[in-house]
């Protein structure tokens, strides 16, 4: 439908063609506003036509929305969803084609209305239930005051030709009777709206029986609703139970696992560190390495590819290729082979030429490594000249009278100190001789107070990892106890349960016998029990159904039963209902439930008249079958009068054949003897009652007593029914038996649990039985090793202090001999100068090891870049390209060698060619000359 053209007001009319238009005018009494749409039919979300003028067209191809929005205005107005080309309320809902079917929408229209300058919105909507509600201005109200209050705005939804035309609704119109017509314009004008009395308190009573009808059909989709909701709520509990229990054993589980794993993680890493420091410096030797093979496979394998490629378009040539000689194919393979070997030539110069590169640049590396490891030598050996020669200059530096002075002084100063000097050397012999001891000692303590922490620690964990196993153990009783318990209460639910199913099942048992021992089902067939099971809950769901003919009336006396049976024929079973709907609705019904087919008489429908007072007047004994019918209910009248029509019933076969075929007014009549005896206005005569017409007259017998019958047979089925819900509502042996299962699998689990929390508890408890009383051991041997430890360093700190003053004496003595020379020569004192010498000497030392250091480095690398052996995998080369040289040499010349035979073979076949060809022209010429003169 175009935007930009606006459609509908208050009179509409669809056309069924492309092109169609709709037009629409206006009541001087108010006019429509606009028109609101949410989800309804082809209209998805909220969608507003209008506003709109006084004369509105709509106009749009096949499909664009025009009846759908004749559809909305009519639907707002308050009329019944089957003229609306839907079967329920639901169908008028907007359904998209990628829709699963569990959407649940509602829909609704909006019809705003101005009169007087004041607007009012009319609303109807669909909840997704399929349940219609009404609203005025935003406020709900019944749909008896919105039909109210549209009447009063001039708008029946009940005549909507007063203000809608359908499509098609004026064909309809010249095609009425001139009754209907009337009809048609009495519900137009409203005159309808005043019947007497009896009419209105029956419409009153069917609007009650519709309320109490939705009602009963809201509860019961409630009820319906509110089990599947409890059954989902109850298996979303126990599944919720049933994830939480998984979830906990997988994590105590893995803590199990990750408890194991922890050990041999722990055990393994420093390996796995040691192994990884070792990989690392192996990968970097091996990276270039790699890299070379990688490139060498790469090339390898391109060159297998162009082989095997090579080869396949060789086998395919070869096959295609006819009456080529085994000379020619060899050649064509030896010059392939030849190919292959030029470039199997050239990949391999360019593998050396890449060799090369890198054996020059390895060599050029080693060189720079080993002229590096040169000079770090000759630096080492300067150095250790230099600390030779000082050696050799002695303590000082002095010119030659000074040197002479200062051995003489020194041996005087030796001389002196003779018997400290030898006492001082055994001292420091014996320091010696402790510090060993002393070392052993201290390293001994050390070990063992490290071996003291680490007991310690574990001493800590082991008593943490046993109170968490006491804990855990505590729980896993306390579980156990409580699924114990559970059992226990769950096999007392269970025996409630199953005997609470054998009393409902007993009862259920006598229910049913006395179900079956009641008349109702005791005289009827089965399929009269399928008849009346389906007349009965079609009484119970729908309150239009009244039951069947035969329960709505009687004869009024005994000798016309017979009579009345035949009269009636079939439709002595018909069932009464109020109205077509209601007979649509349960003819539907009972396809749906798999029912035998049955006749219905809706009330509102059956256009009958009473037996003419004439038919009363014709003497003897005949009567019109209508007066010899008895009811109870004025209402079913007109349905008893449609089911015996006119027919006159009389005592005897003359009379009835003195009616029928003798009747001096010309008219045709239906009559029907006391006997059974039928004679139709065709002239055709039924010979008394069939045996069917026997066994339905019965139940004119037993109708009475069978209504009693069904009041007593609905309270059992009632009873019966409610001992049913009760035994269903039990739960299930198999279900019982799998939470029985599911219990049992549980507080096994749990024991086991509760056995493993144990076993560690007793390991574990164990295990730090036997680190106490190792921790005991390892402490006193510690203690044991710290007091040896003292008494070495005591004897240590003694020999010190004796050795510090043994040096104190000697230097005194030392400094005094040494006084005027150390004055003479400028220093201090000899022994700083000879502690400035010995600082030198240290520092020597200091970068003699580092070079050491740099020296045995450039000797790995260059161990590292001698196993490269680039020389020997370039010499592998170049004899394999030697090699293929001498096999392309052998093929060239084998080459040679082939083509110079078929060059001979060339020859030798052209010579025989040449020859075959003169053979040709020397039998053309003879068969020339042998041709006949004149012959063309």
């Amino acid at each position: 439908m175009p935007a930009d053209r606006p459609s509908l007001s208050t009179r509409l009319s669809a056309g069924a063609s492309a092109g169609a238009s709709s037009t629409v005018g206006t009541r001087s009494s108010g006019r429509i506003v606009r028109l609101e749409m949410y989800n309804f039919k082809s209209y998805s979300g909220r969608r507003v036509v209008g506003p709109f003028k006084n004369f509105t067209a709509v106009i749009g191809p096949n499909g664009a929305g025009k009846s759908n929005t004749m559809d909305a205005c009519a639907f707002v107005s308050g009329v019944n969803s089957k003229e609306l080309r839907g079967k329920q309320l639901k169908d008028l809902i907007y359904r998209s084609t990628a829709d699963t079917g569990d959407e649940k929408r509602t829909a609704s229209v909006t019809l705003v209305f101005e009169k007087d300058g004041k607007e009012t919105a009319f609303k109807r909507s669909i909840l997704s239930s399929g349940i219609g509600k009404y609203h005025i201005d935003g406020l709900p109200v019944s749909a008896e005051d919105y039909q109210k209050r549209l009447q009063a705005e001039g708008i029946m939804s009940d005549a909507h030709a007063s203000f809608l035309v359908f499509q098609g609704y004026v064909s309809e119109l010249a095609a009425k009777s001139p009754q209907e017509l009337t009809e048609l314009l009495e519900q137009i004008s409203g005159s309808a709206q005043h019947k007497d009395e009896y009419e209105r308190l029956e419409r009153e009573k069917t609007k009650a029986e519709n309320q109490a009808s939705y009602a009963f059909q809201k509860k019961k989709l409630l009820v319906q609703e509110r089990t599947n909701v409890a059954k989902q709520k109850k298996e979303a509990e126990e599944y919720a139970a049933l994830q939480k229990g998984l979830k906990e054993t997988r994590r105590k589980l893995e803590l199990l696992r990750l408890f194991h794993l922890e050990k041999e993680v722990t055990e393994r890493k420093q390996l796995a560190e040691e192994e990884a420091r070792e990989a690392e410096e192996v990968a970097a030797k091996q990276e270039e390495i790699e890299l070379l093979v990688r490139t060498h496979e790469k090339e390898m394998a391109a060159q297998r590819s162009l082989v095997v490629t090579s080869e396949r378009k060789a086998v395919d040539l070869a096959k295609k290729v006819d009456g080529r000689s085994p000379e020619q194919i060899q050649l064509q393979a030896e010059i392939e082979q030849i190919e292959q070997h030029h470039k199997r030539k050239a990949m391999a110069a360019k593998s050396l030429e890449k060799l090369e590169k890198q054996q020059h640049d390895s060599e050029k590396q080693m060189a720079t490594l080993k002229q590096e490891l040169d000079e770090i030598r000759a630096r080492s050996g300067q150095l250790e000249a230099e600390g030779a020669a000082a050696e050799e200059a002695g303590d000082l530096e002095l010119e030659g009278e000074q040197r002479r002075e200062y051995n003489q002084l020194k041996a005087q100063v030796g001389t002196k100190t003779a018997a400290m000097s030898e006492e001082l050397a055994k001292k420091r012999r014996e320091l010696r001789d402790l510090e060993p001891t002393l070392m052993q000692a201290r390293t001994k303590h050390e070990q063992l107070v490290h071996e003291l922490r680490q007991l310690e620690g574990k001493l800590g964990a082991l008593e943490q990892r046993q109170t968490a196993g006491a804990q855990a153990t505590h729980l896993a009783e306390a579980e156990l106890k409580a699924l114990a318990q559970e059992e226990s209460l769950f096999c007392k639910s269970v025996e409630t349960s199953r005997v609470r199913r054998l009393k409902l099942e007993a009862e259920l048992g006598e229910m049913e016998a006395r179900l079956h021992a009641s008349k109702s089902d005791q005289r009827e067939s089965e399929r009269e029990r399928r008849s009346a099971e389906a007349v009965q809950k079609l009484m119970r769901i729908y309150p239009a159904v009244h039951g069947r003919m035969v329960d709505l009336c009687k004869p009024t006396k005994a000798i016309y039963r017979t009579a009345l049976t035949v009269a009636m024929g079939k439709n002595m079973d018909a069932v009464v209902v109020d109205d077509e709907k209601t007979a649509i609705e349960c003819i539907q019904y009972l396809k749906e439930q798999k029912y035998a087919p049955e006749t219905f008489i809706p009330l509102d429908s059956v256009r009958v008249r009473p037996a003419r007072d004439a038919l009363r007047q014709l003497g003897k004994s005949y009567l019109p079958v209508q007066d010899v019918v008895a009811t109870q209910d004025e209402r079913f009248k007109p349905a008893i009068f449609f089911a015996v029509g006119d027919t006159i019933v009389c005592d005897s076969w003359q009379e009835a054949r003195q009616l029928a075929f003798q009747s001096g007014a010309g008219e045709r009549y239906k009559v029907v003897t006391k006997d059974g005896t039928l004679i139709n206005k065709a002239g055709l005569i039924t010979g008394g009652s069939s045996q069917s017409d026997k066994e339905r007259e019965k139940k004119w017998d037993r109708a009475p007593q069978s209504r009693k019958d069904l009041k007593e047979h609905d309270e059992l089925k009632k009873e019966y029914m409610k001992l049913l819900t009760e035994l269903e509502a039990l739960e299930s042996v198999a279900a019982v038996d799998e939470r029985a299962l599911t219990l049992r699998e549980r507080l096994a689990t749990k024991r086991l649990e509760a056995e493993a929390a144990k076993d560690d508890l007793r390991l574990t408890s164990t295990k730090l039985s036997k680190l106490q009383e190792e921790h005991k051991v390892i402490k006193k041997e510690s203690e044991k090793a710290s007091k040896e430890l003292r008494t070495h360093e005591t004897a240590k700190e003694k020999l010190d202090a004796e050795l510090r003053q043994l040096a104190e004496q000697c230097a005194q003595v030392e400094d005094r001999i040494f006084a005027a020379f150390s004055k003479r020569v400028g220093v201090a004192s000899v022994r700083e100068y000879e502690e400035t010498r010995i600082r030198k000497a240290r520092e020597r030392e200091t970068q003699l090891l580092e070079l050491q250091q740099q020296e045995s480095r450039l000797v790995a690398r260059l161990t590292f870049e001698e196993r490269k052996a680039l020389s020997t995998a370039a010499k592998k080369l170049r004899d394999s390209m030697a090699k293929d040289e001498k096999e392309l040499s052998a093929l060239e010349h084998k080459l040679r060698l082939a083509h110079e035979k078929s060059d001979k073979l060339k020859e030798v076949r052209a010579a025989e060619c040449r020859g075959v060809r003169l053979s040709a022209t020397e039998c053309h010429a003879i068969h020339d000359s042998h041709r006949p003169p004149g012959l063309v």
